[in-house]
């Protein structure tokens, strides 16, 4: 059962997502993004706790990543949003890539994400990030 931070994690994490989504729909708005972003960083708090979020961002083998993402959210506050949007999608990549295959594992035995993750276009990408192996971190 998850506990009520972890329950408001998830939620500011599907706003985040929401209001991503909204500001590269409305012709990569800076704003709205840049919302997204402070609401991603509150919600894996929430989720993850304090001392493993900074843990999180504070390991050596991870800067790149790191530097990638945090020059992104800059550049996104500062309306160069577009080189900020693939910033942070890298340095996302690099942070969160060891999380891709169990979380993918797993919307493939939910119904209604198994069917979807079935289609065509999108079984390609989920077999490559499904099957990708990472060094152990």
């Amino acid at each position: 059962m998850l506990d009520d931070n972890k329950k408001i994690g998830m939620g500011l994490l599907g706003l985040s997502f929401l209001f991503i989504s909204m500001g590269v729909i409305f012709l990569l708005d800076s704003t709205l993004i840049a919302i997204g972003d402070f609401l991603f960083l509150t919600g894996l708090v929430f989720i993850i706790g304090m001392q493993r979020t900074v843990r999180l961002f504070t390991k050596r083998d991870r800067a790149p990543g790191i530097v990638c993402f945090f020059l992104g959210i800059a550049l996104v506050f500062f309306r160069w949003t577009l080189i900020g949007l693939i910033l942070q999608l890298f340095g996302f990549v690099n942070l969160f890539g060891n999380f891709f295959p169990p979380a993918i594992s797993v919307m493939q035995h939910t119904p209604v994400l198994k069917d979807i993750l079935r289609l065509p276009g999108i079984r390609y990408v989920v077999g490559r990030l499904g099957t990708r192996s990472r060094a152990p971190v």
